[in-house]
């Protein structure tokens, strides 16, 4: 079987797994979805949902998509799209699946609230992290909270997330 007749179907699959996801986990309602690659690739980003070294990947796959297409591409890098192909779609299937909010708020609500800032400890965290850290400051900033209040009403959210599945 060719693997390139399969590529754009496998391509098509992607960027329907990127519009779905952004659909779903939006912090706010989108009047219309991002069009273009690299609108989608930015909106995702901007809603922490993929981190700036997926939003990368996604820009890199896209040039070698082009490349193939026009016949330039080297083998070396079809076989690299191939490969990075195959572990975006494992990504956003695992997005669209699992919801990235509250999963790992163990981890980094107790470091936040003995007073970390939120910049210092969004600064090495992965991306699920770093969308809790943007809403808890979100949070605070918007309704003028404590901390500790700010956490409280986080909490709820959480517990009351219909998708959330820990």
């Amino acid at each position: 079987m060719n693997d390139n007749l399969l590529f754009p179907q496998a391509m098509a699959h992607l960027r329907a797994l990127m519009a779905a996801t952004l659909e779903q986990w939006a912090l706010a309602p989108l009047a219309v979805l991002p069009q273009g690659e690299a609108a989608l690739a930015d909106a995702l980003c901007a809603e922490y949902l993929i981190d700036n070294d997926t939003h990368d990947l996604l820009h890199r796959l896209w040039r070698w998509e082009a490349a193939m297409q026009a016949g330039r591409a080297t083998l070396a890098e079809e076989f690299q799209a191939h490969a990075l192909l195959e572990e975006l779609l494992e990504l956003f299937q695992s997005l669209r699946t699992a919801p990235t909010l509250g999963k790992r708020h163990d981890a980094i609500v107790p470091r936040w609230l003995a007073g970390e800032s939120i910049a210092e400890l969004a600064e090495s965290r992965g991306t699920d992290e770093q969308r809790i850290l943007v809403l808890l400051h979100e949070v605070v900033r918007y309704y003028q909270l404590s901390n500790l209040e700010a956490l409280r009403a986080f909490l709820l959210t959480i517990q009351e997330y219909p998708n959330d599945k820990e």
